[in-house]
C-alpha cells in the first residue's frame, strides 16, 4: 500500500465527516443572524407601532375638539377607544391588550396627555405579539 492510496481512503472517511461539520457550523452561524436580524425587525415593527399610536393620539385630541363643537365632550375612555380603533386599522393582528398598553405606556410619556397630565412616566418597553404569529 503506497501513501496516495492510503491518502485517498483517509480522505474518502473525511470528506463526509468534515462535510457534516462544515453544514452545522454554516447552520448555526445562519440561525444567529437570522435571530439578530428577527429581533431587529421586532423593534423596528414595535417602533412604528408606537409611532403610530403617538400621531393617533395627536388626532384623538383634534377629534375631541371636533365633537365639543358640537357641544359633546368625549372623556378620555373614548378618546382611548378612538386611538385603538385607529391603529387596530393599520395594525390589525396587533393584540388589543398588547395595543392598549402601548397606548397607556405612550400617554404616560407624553406630556400634558393623558390621565397623568404633565407627568412624564419611563420609557416605554417593546411589548409586540402579531396575532398569528409564532412565539419562540
Amino acid at each position: 500500500m503506497d501513501w496516495g492510496s492510503i491518502g485517498m481512503t483517509l480522505m474518502s472517511y473525511l470528506l463526509p465527516v468534515i462535510a457534516a461539520v462544515l453544514t452545522g457550523l454554516i447552520s448555526w452561524g445562519l440561525t444567529k443572524l437570522f435571530k439578530k436580524w428577527g429581533v431587529q425587525l421586532d423593534l423596528t415593527k414595535d417602533a412604528a407601532i408606537r409611532q403610530a399610536v403617538r400621531i393617533a393620539i395627536g388626532g384623538a385630541e383634534e377629534w375631541a375638539a371636533r365633537k365639543m363643537k358640537l357641544d359633546a365632550k368625549p372623556d378620555g375612555a373614548e378618546k382611548a377607544k378612538w386611538v385603538h380603533d385607529q391603529v387596530s386599522r393599520l395594525w390589525p393582528r396587533l393584540l388589543p391588550d398588547d395595543l392598549d398598553g402601548m397606548i397607556d405606556e405612550e400617554l404616560a410619556a407624553m406630556q400634558g396627555v393623558g390621565a397623568t397630565g404633565n407627568a412624564i412616566g419611563v420609557a416605554p418597553a417593546p411589548i409586540l405579539t402579531l396575532a398569528g404569529e409564532d412565539e419562540e
